[in-house]
């Protein structure tokens, strides 16, 4: 049977002329909701998961800063007592100046500052005065910034990168420097920072790690270059790596790339399964650490099922709102149109000249 478009009513036909103009904006609303809302829930998850990882490698390291600093500082404090008191003898006449500095230089030089910093000086011109190395003590060394920066500030924390001679390449250190004005030294307490994990304790940072929540019962964890999972809510003394009962990759892929983001199944000791879980993950290298914020992957697609639902129920009832309002409409143009047909055709029957009805609706 074929479909007469003119032979239906003029009602039904102005209804469905507006119905099949809408069909392009609900499929734009579709679209607008698939492609942009929905993704962008669930971006915000995500946003959430990575500002939460910066946020706490930042505050770790200057955590950690701060415990070097005022570690390194100590050292620095203590040894210019202890030169303050050499010279204090030598005032005293018990000693001379040759003989102060030389017993001052073996107690400064016989310390170890980590695995293999130590303890210099330079005066304000930039000759090294003391330091562990005979070729460069008495050398002029302000052609290295960080010297330059001591030589103008003489007191405080410096963050730099060192190549002792012998070795391949420069490696990040840190030094804690104070004054002594009688001798012209600025002595100098350094480490590379690659052995601070030596003078900094995770354990510090165990109450702010664990305090971070994600969703419902998503977390944040620390784990070391081994596998050894350091900071937990749920598990501990435990090592990925060294067991076949869980899912180790993703552990392996974070030890490997170092940072990134990344999907994995897990299941705490308080789970009764497998759950997927989406991760963001950054390293401190100079600690060995690798911190990592989680959650799980049902609870970050959540808030977009919500949205894409009450996003859908919404179409549908602003189009079912449209849709009546068509059809009420259609019905106030349609009627005095039909009216004046229906009357034209009896005229013409009756070879009559009635007026044609005017009405509003």
């Amino acid at each position: 049977m074929i479909f007469n478009w003119t032979k239906k009513p003029l009602r039904f036909r102005i209804f469905s002329s507006f119905l099949v103009a809408l069909i392009p904006v609900l499929l734009c609303i579709i679209g607008a909701i698939e492609l942009f809302l929905v993704p962008a829930v669930a971006n915000d998850a995500l946003q959430e998961l990575t500002n939460s990882t910066r946020l706490l490698k930042r505050s770790i390291e200057t955590g950690a800063t701060v415990a070097v600093r005022n570690h390194l500082k100590a050292i620095a404090e203590k040894n210019r007592d202890i030169i303050r008191y050499y010279l204090s003898l030598v005032s005293q006449g018990e000693l001379t100046q040759e003989e102060a500095i030389k017993q001052v230089k073996a107690i400064l030089l016989s310390q170890q500052i980590g695995s293999s910093g130590y303890i210099y000086a330079v005066n304000s011109k930039g000759i090294a005065v003391i330091h562990p190395n005979l070729t460069i003590e008495g050398t002029d060394n302000t052609r290295f910034a960080f010297v330059r920066d001591q030589m103008e500030r003489r007191e405080g924390y410096i963050e730099y990168d060192w190549r002792n001679p012998g070795e391949e390449e420069a490696r990040p250190k840190a030094l804690y420097m104070v004054y002594l004005e009688s001798l012209d030294w600025i002595l100098s307490v350094s480490s590379y920072r690659e052995e601070f994990k030596e003078l900094v304790d995770i354990g510090d940072f165990r109450d702010m790690i664990l305090t971070l929540r994600f969703g419902k019962s998503g977390y944040a964890y620390v784990v070391n270059q081994q596998g050894d999972t350091f900071v937990h809510p749920k598990i501990s003394n435990f090592n990925a790596l060294k067991q076949d009962v869980l899912p180790s990759g993703f552990l392996q892929t974070m030890l490997d790339t170092g940072s990134g983001t990344l999907e994995y199944k897990w299941r705490n000791p308080d789970e009764a399964g497998l759950r997927k879980k989406l991760a963001v993950y950054e390293s401190i290298p100079e600690y060995g650490w690798i911190l990592v914020s989680s959650s799980y992957l049902n609870e970050v697609i959540r808030p977009a099922r919500l949205v894409r639902v009450i996003a859908y129920l919404s179409t549908i009832v602003l189009l079912a709102a449209a849709a009546l309002v068509s059809y009420l409409l259609s019905g106030r143009i349609s009627r005095p149109v039909v009216a004046m047909i229906q009357q034209l055709d009896k005229n013409a029957r009756n070879a009559t000249l009635e007026p044609l009805p005017v009405t509003t609706g």
